[in-house]
């Protein structure tokens, strides 16, 4: 009855080294999984006998070397190194979602830049997303404190950050060397920019 996403396919040759017990359904796990785009070290415990909605499960795992880029199919994307861990947590659908996440990104690579120090502390409930987001890095410095509803077509943001440095020209955000520092508080309801709900103070 498992039907994967399809870019699971992305992933090629699998190669589990560990512990598996119990059933597709209930299981405790441990070990290194080796893939064709990266490697994936996890201890991980999850029941879904009870359905998607009251899914339980907790346990941490780490990408090393991971091509999201190959993964996703996005070109923008490169090599992720990350480690996270997830407590408490419940629901495997967005509606049903209950959990507890951090997360220390020790590389991402976005167009061609490596982002190094981005650190993440929040907590899922349902749609609602409550956090900290910090990043030290040499031309993005900044923090983030707040709620994105993920709950409509278009997430709303509801956000305190303080940016202490942001070279979007360096980040390859901008083909012109352009770089902002500053405090920014929001609420953004709708980005469309021709239908723009927002309370922005910069």
């Amino acid at each position: 009855g498992f039907t994967a996403p399809q870019n699971f396919e992305n992933l090629g040759r699998l190669n589990f080294a560990g512990k598996f017990e119990g059933s597709f359904r209930h299981f405790s796990a441990e070990g290194d999984l080796l893939t064709d785009i990266g490697q994936a070290d996890m201890k991980i415990s999850m029941d879904v006998r009870e359905g998607p909605d009251q899914a339980q499960y907790s346990g941490g795992f780490s990408l090393i070397d991971f091509d999201l880029g190959a993964f996703s199919e996005n070109p923008d994307l490169g090599v992720v190194n990350l480690y996270a861990d997830v407590s408490e947590g419940q629901g495997l659908r967005l509606e049903s979602l209950s959990t507890r996440i951090l997360a220390t990104v020790e590389g991402f690579s976005y167009k061609g830049y490596t982002l190094n120090n981005f650190n993440m502390n929040g907590t899922f409930d349902g749609p609602l997303f409550n956090g900290k987001f910090d990043i030290l890095d040499e031309y993005l410095n900044f923090s983030f404190r707040g709620k994105v509803d993920l709950s409509e077509e278009l997430p709303q943001i509801d956000l305190d950050a303080n940016i202490i440095q942001m070279d979007l020209g360096k980040l390859q955000l901008t083909e012109r060397d352009l770089q902002v520092s500053g405090d920014v508080l929001a609420r953004i309801d709708n980005y469309k920019i021709n239908q723009l709900d927002a309370r922005i103070e910069l």
